[in-house]
């Protein structure tokens, strides 16, 4: 599914694939965050299926035409959690408004781990907790 604009010379598309890749590279560099966390589950299907977009990043359009974004992602052990979401919140509402001219109404961030520098990351996996 895509965002389609009609304009006076055609029509304009902007594919959720694309948003979910402009939100991977508005995220890299914020200090604190360590990477995008996948479902291996989800992986393979997401393969079977065809979707390229950057895993552990899911983009839904809503009935408005407002955009839903949630993120998965393992943080750098040592950073404020809240302060670090917040700052992701932000920076991937402001990209996507500004590069897209799509409004965000939501964007949630799921953090599934945290890792050390350098260290290598076991997944949290099909493990829901509710606080």
């Amino acid at each position: 599914m895509e965002k389609v604009e009609k304009t006076e010379f055609g029509n304009i598309r902007v594919y959720k694939t694309t948003i979910a890749t402009m939100v991977e590279k508005a995220i890299c560099d914020i200090d604190g965050f360590k990477m995008l966390s996948n479902n291996i589950v989800k992986s393979l299907l997401k393969k079977f299926l065809g979707d390229d977009s950057p895993q552990g990043i899911k983009v839904e359009v809503l009935t408005n035409n407002e955009l839903k974004i949630d993120i998965d992602c393992v943080l750098q052990y040592g950073y404020n959690i809240a302060d670090v979401a917040l700052t992701i919140q932000d920076k991937v509402k402001n990209t996507i408004e500004s590069y897209s001219g799509i409004f965000v109404s939501e964007v949630n961030i799921n953090v599934r781990n945290v890792a050390a520098y350098g260290s290598q990351i076991k997944e949290a996996q099909n493990v829901e907790t509710d606080f």
